[in-house]
């Protein structure tokens, strides 16, 4: 348990983040050194609804530490919370929990935590 109540997802040394879509906009400069922001394109506002994820361990990508190179990741249960919202291009404050959704459970991915560039590490139980 952590800061409001969130949970944490840890496997041994691994600490796991929500596999979460990238959109990567370049703000100014050239390449290969301008400066850019990344947003997301899937949803990342969710609470834990179950703290017994899913291990899978697969062959590492050719890039180990991206989302889709991670040898191993969790599968857990999670819902959505729509009143956690961005603020100024960050996630706003973390839901209290338990935290309240009438939303539909859905199966989480999250990868190991320096896999992720985008990254919710620290959930809300609901």
């Amino acid at each position: 348990r952590h800061y409001r109540g969130s949970a944490a997802l840890v496997r041994g040394p691994l600490v796991f983040s929500l596999k979460v879509g990238e959109d990567w906009r370049k703000v100014r400069g050239q390449e290969p050194h301008a400066d850019w922001e990344v947003h997301p394109t899937t949803p990342w506002n969710y609470g834990l609804a179950s703290a017994e994820p899913k291990v899978e361990e697969r062959p590492a990508g050719e890039s180990p530490f991206s989302p889709e190179g991670a040898p191993v990741i969790m599968k857990a249960r999670g819902r959505r919370l729509p009143q956690w919202q961005l603020v100024n291009g960050s996630a706003g404050p973390l839901p209290e929990s338990p935290a309240r959704t009438d939303e539909p459970e859905e199966t989480l991915t999250l990868v190991p935590y320096g896999c992720a560039r985008l990254r919710v590490t620290a959930f809300p139980r609901v």
